[in-house]
């Protein structure tokens, strides 16, 4: 049943290739894991923690290969995940050969993870810690994963937000003056 409302979407950001923009303008964005992921180790990291995740996570269609990936917003600019620095949204667009679109999402389908933890992982995973020790990253990394209504902005340095939806063409707007 519904109610006559309108669900309110919230503001995310996400990067496509330029040569793809034709094809999710007519289509949309559609989720994936890797994006623009190509080094293995990236690849080796979000395999290892699809495999370790808790229930919850799964009942809510949560996986680092089934999502599509977005910057947070932080006041008229955006979180830079490289170093968690609210920049502008120009000059983020200037620095990167990417075309930057702005998406509205249903933040109930949003989720947002802790980059840092994510690296520790990854660091775990490539220098062969023990298994008991990759296992325990991987279930902090979960457990510290949050849905976006709980999120609070600086308390995760490098903030990664994760959509478990597509994306509709008319919820997307291209930010880059190219585009």
């Amino acid at each position: 049943m519904t109610n006559g409302c309108k669900q309110m979407k919230t503001t995310l950001y996400h990067e496509i290739e330029p040569q793809t923009l034709d094809d999710v303008r007519r289509n949309g964005l559609k989720r994936k894991g890797d994006g623009e992921k190509s080094d293995s180790d990236t690849k080796t990291a979000d395999a290892y923690l699809d495999t370790h995740r808790p229930p919850e996570t799964i009942r809510a269609q949560l996986c680092r290969d089934g999502v599509l990936y977005g910057f947070l917003p932080a006041g008229d600019g955006i979180v830079d995940i490289r170093n968690g620095a609210a920049v502008d949204i120009a000059t983020f667009d200037r620095d990167r050969p990417q075309t930057l679109l702005r998406i509205a999402v249903d933040p109930t389908h949003c989720f947002v993870s802790d980059l840092d933890l994510y690296d520790r992982v990854k660091r775990a995973l490539k220098t062969a810690e023990s298994d008991d020790e990759c296992h325990r990253l991987a279930q902090v990394y979960w457990q510290r994963v949050i849905p976006l209504l709980d999120y609070e902005p600086g308390s995760i340095r490098r903030p990664e937000a994760m959509v478990v939806a597509d994306i509709e063409p008319a919820d997307i707007e291209v930010v880059s003056p190219d585009g």
